[in-house]
């Protein structure tokens, strides 16, 4: 059979053209993935190998139209919002078990603007009994079946079904004119965001910041996993041009994630084709301090500027070309957590840099992140 009629279609519902852990960075705690970027730390080239051709590697997106329940959607979203802000997590139903840990520790810190966008049938009628019909809205991104009920590896077929969303589900709440702080569900909160993100509510504020992966250079390979937009004309454009390259790449074989195409729109608008253009002008992108908004890399493991014992080193790819994060480094795994941590905790820990959900969920508990949690905390 021709491979483009293995290719299941995937129907968008709102008026837009998603949504890696891990990084992507993908996380994608689902939209976070499951398994993360353990290898792209000892890889060397920017795109992974590519998937067996013979295989339905992919999701082919559909043109959106305007959804019969567009209304409902934006009236959860308005009755939410706070400061014309919401924080939202992407999720299918594999995940439930991290969407607990990121709601509940999120909550903790005071935040209530919440929004859970349950990409499958099974994850909202979940969300809503556990959480509240008042905190989610419903787009059934994702019909297949194995795609719905796993909390998927890194680079596998049904990883790429999620891990592609986060544009499509980001863009219409930016074009409602929303602020939006996205966050992959494998994160865990410790700190009130809106109280640390730089020079938030200041002339000094950026229209999108996004979380430093690799490098502290914009557009250097740097994490879809959270992000802050602000609403606006130009933050619309970007959207829409980010969402368009996501479809085109789906198009072609191969594996790859949102943050590739993220991160090469970046490089294209502060050093490359768009440089210049009258239309990004105004635009501000900002990469978010690894000290207050660690990845995996930056919490999980040590950084160190001889070589470890052997085995133990995990060397940084040369996706990573430009921020001094790149320069020759060597990184271990820790068994526990840096001092430096205690003296002065982040305001997340993402928990990507592994592969596999019971492993990722292991190193959460070993290092004491995995909450326990109250009766009156989760229903």
């Amino acid at each position: 059979m021709h491979l483009s009629l293995k290719w299941a279609l995937l129907q968008l519902v709102l008026p837009a053209v998603a949504v890696a852990s891990s990084h992507t960075s993908n996380s994608y705690g689902s939209v976070s993935s499951e398994d993360d970027h353990l290898d792209m730390l000892r890889g060397s080239r920017i795109v992974p190998p590519l998937i067996d051709s013979n295989l339905p590697s992919r999701t082919l997106l559909q043109l959106p139209v305007t959804p019969k329940n567009y209304d409902w959607q934006k009236s959860v979203i308005d009755k939410v919002k706070k400061n014309n802000r919401i924080v939202v997590c992407g999720a299918n139903y594999g995940f439930r078990s991290w969407i607990q840990q990121w709601y509940v520790s999120l909550r903790r810190t005071g935040v209530t603007e919440i929004v859970i966008i349950a990409l499958d049938q099974q994850v909202f009628e979940w969300a809503k009994e556990n959480i509240g019909e008042d905190h989610v809205i419903h787009f059934d991104l994702i019909d297949d079946q194995e795609v719905v009920g796993s909390a998927h590896r890194w680079r596998t077929k049904s990883y790429v079904k999620v891990v592609s969303q986060r544009a499509h589900i980001l863009k219409p709440i930016i074009e409602m004119g929303v602020d939006v702080l996205y966050a992959d569900t494998d994160i865990t909160w410790f700190k009130n965001p809106w109280e640390h993100i730089p020079n938030l509510d200041t002339p000094d504020q950026c229209d999108y910041y996004v979380q430093q992966e690799k490098s502290e250079v914009i557009g250097d390979y740097n994490c879809s996993g959270f992000m802050f937009i602000r609403a606006s004309a130009v933050t619309k454009l970007f959207m829409q041009i980010w969402e368009q390259k996501i479809i085109e790449r789906v198009k072609k074989p191969g594996f790859f994630t949102d943050q590739e195409e993220l991160n090469i729109l970046f490089e294209e608008i502060y050093r490359g084709s768009r440089k210049g253009d009258v239309q990004w002008k105004d635009f501000k992108a900002c990469v978010l301090p690894s000290n207050l908004f660690p990845v995996g890399v930056h919490y999980f493991f040590q950084r160190n500027k001889k070589s470890p014992p052997k085995g133990k080193e995990v060397k940084l790819s040369s996706d990573c070309k430009l921020g001094k994060e790149c320069l020759g480094y060597s990184w271990s795994p820790l068994d526990k957590p840096d001092k430096k941590w205690a003296k002065s905790p982040p305001v997340i820990v993402h928990h990507n840099y592994i592969k596999g959900n019971i492993e990722k969920v292991a190193r959460a508990k070993k290092f004491g992140l995995w909450l326990v949690l109250r009766e009156d905390e989760f229903q």
